[in-house]
């Protein structure tokens, strides 16, 4: 279960880090909005990724404990994850709203994570 919450924590921090710097550098750098604007509806936004995104990941992880994916591995999915979904909210919100794209970062979650499972993996014993 601390492996599962270890490797949870390395997944999320990638994308939730990345949504954070973009969404900050677009809003105060680019359209020159205060931090206090911003910070209540876009802070939904970030604990939305931290939840959603942790429960799909966590989930894959407890389901797939029985094989070790290497942290470098971990990392690169969620980069890859983190890159995906920066064009998916956008096709997910026009398609679905919020619910879709609540659904896409529970279930995007989920597949990249078992898949650095499944590619990088090492039996357990």
């Amino acid at each position: 279960m601390k492996d599962a919450l270890r490797k949870t924590w390395l997944f999320v921090s990638v994308p939730l880090g990345l949504a954070v710097l973009a969404d900050l550098f677009l809003a105060v750098f680019y359209q020159g909005q205060s931090l206090k604007e911003i910070l209540p509806l876009h802070g939904v936004l970030f604990a939305s990724i931290l939840v959603l995104c942790g429960l799909g990941a966590f989930v894959s992880f407890v389901v797939l404990r029985g094989r070790s994916a290497p942290r470098n591995t971990v990392l690169l999915a969620a980069l890859l994850f983190a890159v995906v979904s920066f064009f998916a909210f956008m096709v997910a919100f026009s398609l679905g709203g919020p619910f879709a794209l609540g659904a896409w970062l529970v279930l995007g979650a989920a597949a990249f994570s078992a898949g650095a499972v499944l590619v990088g993996s090492r039996r357990g014993g």
